[in-house]
């Protein structure tokens, strides 16, 4: 059996405030609430799960801060992915080799809309309506290893209950 987390990248800086900056949408990082609620939420995460092996993330700077976070908090192996970057079809996913890994368990950092379209494409019902709000994880359990249609929503749990497991 492959257990396999989708988690949205926590709260970034705002687009506007961004470019006030210089910044593209591409280079937003984290703000400093969204470091901190992401931190409460990987501890809560942490107390649910036993472990996390692996955490893949995209390479943008509000996922891989996000993943950073989760993996400390978890003891996870980190890996920059370019395919968990937004525009990447979440079908095309599922056909990644080293996506799914080993059986057990594995995480992805991405971004929306692609993680509920990945959650809809995994549990086989693509017109399927996910909320997936910054910081939410999801939880597909596979039989096997992670394939399109052949997984089943064990659970998705929003931020807010991911940080009271926290502490908040």
């Amino acid at each position: 059996m492959t257990e396999l987390l989708l988690l949205r990248h926590g709260l970034a800086l705002d687009p506007e405030e961004a470019r006030r900056r210089g910044l593209s949408d591409a280079e937003r990082p984290l703000t400093e609430k969204g470091r901190r609620r992401c931190r409460l939420a990987a501890r809560g995460l942490a107390r649910w799960l036993e472990s996390v092996p692996r955490v893949l993330t995209s390479p943008l700077p509000r996922a891989r801060e996000t993943a950073e976070i989760f993996a400390d908090a978890l003891g996870a192996e980190l890996e920059v992915v370019d395919w968990l970057r937004p525009g990447v079809d979440p079908q095309a996913w599922f056909a990644k080799p080293g996506g799914g890994g080993d059986h057990g368990r594995v995480m992805w950092v991405g971004h929306e809309p692609q993680l509920s379209r990945a959650v809809a494409l995994a549990i086989g019902d693509g017109g399927a309506a996910v909320e997936m709000k910054k910081s939410a994880c999801a939880a597909i359990r596979f039989p096997d290893l992670p394939t399109l249609g052949g997984g089943e929503l064990a659970w998705l749990l929003p931020p807010r209950l991911l940080r009271l497991l926290g502490g908040e």
